[in-house]
């Protein structure tokens, strides 16, 4: 019975916190916080720009020398008119190859690496004011419609308390049959904007679910600091448009690395140069008795 009541005063006081967090006034940073940090297609664009950061760091790779060790270890057996011959084969060489001129190829992939990657920043970047912009949108519909809900309300309460009067004085043959056929309209026009308010409500509470995750709170702040750090005319407008917008910059990155793409297809008309390094060290290597020794370095076009 004890563990009950524990269980049962846990669950209270969790539902408490539930209503005391839903009273607390939904700030609109917060609401677009929520929104942009959990969108899938916000995600989608992150991880889209790590993978790019991933494919620079990769392609930078061709700068470093590779190194391979190879070992093995076997019993070889021949036998052919010279004789049979049956040795133990043991062998481990060690092979270092490092780029030293190839057109220029590697240079133009980082390149272009780098700009697909700044692509994919202005993408998330593009992706995430849309969706910003969407909250706000979907955030001042609903202090509006709450607004307007909350008008054609009192509109409907005294159109009511006006037809109840003109009813009563109707009934007790005091009151005109016309004026009653008049207040009768204007309740049922007052009774459909309220109709149709509440379920413009409706309709944007439940987009900003859809875009948030949650429903719109109780207490929504005013949305008047808006207008705060708007452009004074749509010149100054399109200017900063044009130098600061995602989707413009995502573009211009987009045509520099298409150019780094065609230089990195010059280099094939260009020789390439590569030092190589081996040493190898082995027994009874190729059904010659005794061990080998051998040193390599060269430098190939």
């Amino acid at each position: 019975m004890q563990i009950k009541l524990k269980r049962l005063s846990f669950a209270i006081s969790l539902m408490a916190l539930s209503f005391s967090a839903q009273a607390q006034v939904q700030t609109l940073k917060e609401v677009t916080q929520k929104a942009v940090s959990s969108n899938p297609e916000v995600l989608a664009k992150w991880h889209a720009f790590q993978s790019a950061a991933s494919s620079r760091d990769a392609a930078s790779g061709a700068y470093l020398p590779s190194v391979n060790l190879n070992a093995d270890a076997g019993r070889d057996n021949r036998d052919n008119r010279f004789g049979k011959t049956e040795l133990n084969r043991t062998s481990a060489s060690l092979s270092l190859n490092q780029m030293l001129y190839d057109g220029f190829l590697t240079r133009n992939q980082v390149k272009q690496l780098d700009h697909l990657k700044q692509v994919r920043l202005y993408e998330l970047l593009d992706t995430s004011e849309s969706i910003a912009l969407e909250v706000v949108r979907a955030y001042s519909d609903v202090v509006r419609y709450r607004k307007l809900v909350s008008l054609s309300e009192d509109n409907y309460v005294r159109h009511r308390a006006v037809f109840e009067q003109i009813q009563a004085k109707a009934k007790a043959g005091v009151g005109r049959k016309v004026d009653l056929e008049q207040i009768s309209g204007r309740l049922a026009l007052a009774e459909a904007n309220l109709i149709t308010e509440t379920s413009n409500l409706h309709d944007v509470s439940a987009r900003f679910q859809r875009l948030v995750g949650i429903m719109p709170g109780k207490d929504l702040e005013s949305l008047t600091m808006l207008t705060s750090n708007l452009p004074g005319d749509i010149v100054n407008a399109l200017i900063k448009a044009n130098g600061k917008h995602p989707g413009l910059m995502a573009s211009m990155e987009n045509i520099a690395a298409m150019n780094s793409s065609l230089q990195a297809r010059r280099s094939a008309f260009q020789p390439r140069l590569d030092l190589r390094a081996r040493a190898e060290r082995g027994n009874n290597i190729d059904y010659v008795s005794g061990r080998t020794n051998n040193n390599t370095a060269e430098v190939v076009m």
